[in-house]
């Protein structure tokens, strides 16, 4: 059946990892997109034209919708309902059925771990801020963040990007996340010697 899937949850919860991992080859529609330069390959955040950006992105799942392809998400924060249910409407009128996950952020951890991961530069304080403001949805599939924390049991000298920083050593012993799904390279960062703790 044709579905819109609608995410929802703060910068770096992994809404987009997770979509791309569950509907592969979906149509995916988030305003974040309207600040990526192809050019540069960077993202370059204008907060005078974020009205500009939500106007693209609903352009972009309304002809998606029309289309009729099989697998719309759209792939924005959605904190509020009043942020989506135009979006639910308009795939109701058209016949897609509507799904939403969420990703709860439930401890003082969580909300450190997705304010750290987030891509956008999201100020830890805003994240903070929708953290709570969030009203979920009844019929919600709730989404668990995806995490392992792991420990280095080898000695490894080479730079290692984990949890989005830089680390110029991996001692022996070392603790840190791997964040499932959120590394450009996870195959990488697996060859060394890890344990799950």
């Amino acid at each position: 059946m044709k579905t819109l899937i609608v995410m929802r949850g703060p910068s770096g919860s992994g809404k987009s990892s997770y979509a791309n991992d569950t509907w592969p080859g979906c149509t995916r529609c988030s305003a974040d997109d309207y600040f990526y330069n192809t050019k540069t390959d960077q993202y370059e955040f204008d907060p005078t034209k974020l009205g500009q950006a939500h106007q693209w992105c609903l352009n972009k799942v309304l002809n998606a919708l029309l289309a009729g392809d099989k697998y719309v998400v759209l792939d924005n924060t959605n904190i509020h309902k009043w942020e989506y249910e135009n979006y639910e409407l308009i795939a109701e009128m058209l016949d897609y059925r509507v799904e939403f996950h969420e990703f709860h952020i439930d401890t003082i951890e969580d909300l450190k771990f997705v304010a750290q991961r987030n891509t956008h530069g999201v100020p830890d304080a805003v994240v903070a801020l929708k953290a709570m403001q969030f009203e979920p949805e009844p019929d919600a599939k709730v989404v668990p963040l995806r995490k392992m924390r792991v420990r280095c049991i080898d000695n490894s000298m080479e730079p290692r990007l984990v949890e989005g920083k830089q680390y110029d050593v991996l001692n022996e012993g070392d603790d840190f996340w791997i964040v499932m799904g959120m590394l450009n390279t996870p195959t990488k960062v697996l060859k060394r010697k890890f344990e799950v703790v």
